[in-house]
């Protein structure tokens, strides 16, 4: 089955130029299909963050939704990339790809970052022995209020991997 086309042709490695391109501190990737209802919670958490528009670069990659998802995503300025039918996978390759940081987040579009998120993702992969981080984060569930928050908050903490194996980090 051939793989469909994108609203743009993604860029190859060669077309980026990214020696003179000024590179973001940090790509975010976010796949999306039929967001309409947690997208911009999800990208006001990650434009909170205290990034400058020349640090950081959104991308988001949707899988053909039939809502305001694209709609509400160009709001922000970011970069859309529509693919119908692209799977979680193709669509996590496309971003590895197709992202100019050495950093790459991967965020669900159900995802409401804490703040100093990213910048604790960038200090823990600061360190030479760190390759992968995951932390907390919060969703949009309806009937999750404050104590729900407390508790998802206290039991989630950041975990990162490294030469020595699977550690856990307490939430900074």
């Amino acid at each position: 089955m051939a793989e469909s086309a994108f609203m743009s042709t993604p860029p190859s490695f060669s077309q980026l130029n990214r020696e003179s391109e000024a590179k973001p501190r940090i790509s975010v990737g976010i796949l999306t299909y039929n967001s309409e209802r947690t997208l911009h919670q999800c990208l006001s958490a990650i434009f909170s963050q205290g990034y400058g528009p020349d640090e950081i670069e959104v991308l988001v990659s949707d899988a053909g939704s039939k809502d305001r998802t694209v709609e509400i995503a160009a709001q922000f300025g970011v970069q859309v990339f529509s693919d119908p039918g692209r799977s979680r996978g193709k669509g996590r390759n496309f971003f590895v790809q197709t992202a100019k940081s050495e950093i790459l987040v991967m965020v669900d579009s159900d995802e409401i970052l804490p703040p100093d998120w990213l910048s604790t993702v960038e200090r823990l992969l600061a360190a030479s022995d760190v390759a992968e981080a995951t932390g907390p984060y919060y969703t949009p569930e309806p009937n999750l209020g404050l104590v729900g928050k407390v508790i998802y908050n206290l039991t989630s903490g950041w975990e990162f991997s490294s030469k020595k194996g699977r550690r856990r980090a307490d939430w900074p």
